[in-house]
């Protein structure tokens, strides 16, 4: 690195421009942004998780797991919900001809759909990870 480039990023008014305190070439303004992240995660994980569990976990699998069992309850949750409107409340007007779907494919559907939801719920653990 050039002395006037060096010279520069060391001044006062490079730090005030680029809204950053450098201190030996690390970015202390990061630094703090992500202990404030991990942090969050970790309040987080720890009113979900019962006693002290998120706190002997990594936070990768605590996150990771937050998000599965959060996405197992939603979906069985809303699918519940929806299979009684539709196939018990609504029965006779959706389907006035007994076309109905038989258990076969519903246990199929829901078993490729919560295979699915794994990678569902990895990809925000793992966005997380790698801020």
């Amino acid at each position: 690195m050039s002395d006037q480039l060096q010279a520069f990023l060391t001044s006062s008014e490079a730090k005030l421009a680029f809204n950053y305190v450098f201190e030996d070439g690390y970015d202390v303004h990061h630094d703090a942004r992500l202990k404030d992240f991990a942090d969050t995660e970790r309040w987080i994980n720890g009113l979900f998780f019962p006693g002290g569990l998120a706190e002997e976990m990594p936070l990768f699998v605590a996150t990771w797991a937050r998000n599965l069992i959060s996405g197992y309850l939603l979906y069985f949750g809303f699918g519940l919900l929806w299979s009684y409107v539709w196939y018990v409340y609504k029965r006779s007007g959706t389907f006035p001809f007994g076309g109905m779907p038989r258990w076969k494919d519903i246990n199929k559907h829901i078993s490729v759909s919560s295979k699915a939801l794994v990678w569902y719920t990895f990809f925000p653990a793992a966005v997380s990870w790698c801020i």
